[in-house]
């Protein structure tokens, strides 16, 4: 069975719905599909989704399940915010999150030049 997107919740009366400040395009994507791919969508003033990222549990395939951070196992962490598959399986992603926003979108034909 397949995962499905969650949407992110925060703790706090302040703060029912959050969501990561860069927004990908594709909704259909499972989190560790997110990262693993370095989906992107929101504009120059944000990173990739991997950027957004600030834990993740990894199960190896010698079956060890590592927690990653910053702090803890940092150098698979940074290797594994966008892993393309190559190191095991993503089990669980926490992303930086912001209080939810209002986000009004601009479709319009361009030549490159233009933008």
């Amino acid at each position: 069975m397949a995962n499905k997107p969650t949407r992110p919740t925060c703790s706090g009366p302040d703060q029912p719905l959050c969501l990561t400040p860069s927004l990908g395009a594709v909704s259909e994507v499972a989190a560790a599909g997110v990262i693993g791919t370095g989906t992107h969508n929101t504009g120059i003033k944000h990173g990739i989704l991997p950027t957004q990222v600030v834990a993740l549990t990894l199960l190896t395939a010698s079956g060890e399940i590592l927690e990653c951070s910053e702090s803890i196992n940092a150098d698979i962490f940074q290797a594994a915010r966008l892993h393309l598959g190559c190191l095991g399986v993503v089990l669980t992603v926490t992303f930086q999150c912001v209080p939810q926003f209002h986000l009004h979108e601009v479709a319009f034909p361009s030549t490159l030049t233009e933008v």
